[in-house]
């Protein structure tokens, strides 16, 4: 008897006080969700800056070698081409061409070429996809003069960079017109996956945007082999609370193949594929 006039007396308190339960789990859950899509956003913004700061000191190259294409590939054209690059250390290398074949380049060996263009964007960017799928791709600014002679710049690191700074969405991709690439400079499909948010950050100065997800609740990792790419084999939980979880560009392979079942096939990846 007492216990039905208590329930009774209370019952609208214990539904308030469930439904003010109910509405702080909803906030704590939209507000971590809020958190993360912002955190996102800052370090795509961020990668967007890194880009575009690269390419606004790679615009200089043009004025200050433009003399060096009168030259022949001699001594001194070498050096100068060197030390050009020199002042720019995160460019990979220097290449001089004339009728879409380079001529000198501060490439290590055989002379990178040819450098025929796949499309032709504003202030003269395009993307150029390797050959080797070993190597990251090549972000080249192609200045041309009369006779078909042209000026490229070649930036290495550009997207593992990227990578590594926006480490608070698995997956990233860099689109240039029509192109879109992965770190391996290749097409990558990334698989249908409702836990993620795809979204696209564009460049108010240069005519490329990034792709990148917000991952959900269920998001995997994705394995670094010779880009990005969804593992079948081996499915890491991306911490979406914290925001702490190791980049997949900084997982060591012993780490990585202990909590997967193809461990010898993830070593061999790695092993094959080093990245600094």
């Amino acid at each position: 008897m007492f216990s039905r006039l208590f329930v009774k007396k209370h019952t609208p308190a214990m539904v308030a006080g469930s439904l003010i339960f109910l509405f702080i789990i909803l906030l704590t859950f939209f507000w971590k969700k809020a958190e993360l899509v912002n955190d996102s956003q800052i370090r795509v913004n961020f990668a967007l800056g890194y880009i575009e700061n690269i390419l606004n000191q790679n615009n200089s190259i043009s004025q200050e070698a433009e003399h060096l294409l009168l030259n022949n590939c001699n001594a001194d054209t070498q050096h100068e081409l060197s030390n050009l690059l020199l002042k720019r250390p995160q460019l990979r290398a220097l290449s001089l061409a004339r009728q879409e074949a380079v001529f000198c380049s501060t490439h290590p060996g055989l002379p990178v070429g040819p450098v025929a263009e796949k499309e032709q964007w504003r202030h003269d960017m395009l993307i150029r996809f390797p050959e080797d799928t070993g190597t990251l791709p090549w972000i080249l600014l192609r200045t041309p003069y009369k006779n078909g002679t042209v000026i490229t710049a070649t930036d290495y690191y550009f997207i593992q960079d990227i990578i590594s700074v926006v480490h608070a969405v698995p997956a990233i991709r860099f689109r240039l017109g029509n192109t879109v690439l992965s770190a391996s400079g290749k097409n990558v499909t990334l698989l249908p996956d409702d836990s993620g948010i795809q979204k696209e950050s564009h460049s108010k100065k240069y005519p490329f945007s990034l792709i990148y997800i917000i991952p959900g609740e269920n998001a995997t990792y994705l394995r670094l082999e010779t880009g990005l790419v969804y593992d079948p084999c081996c499915h890491l939980r991306w911490n979406t609370h914290s925001l702490s979880a190791v980049p997949p560009t900084s997982i060591f392979p012993a780490r990585y193949a202990e909590k997967c079942t193809c461990s010898r096939r993830v070593q061999t990846l790695f092993s094959a594929h080093h990245f600094r």
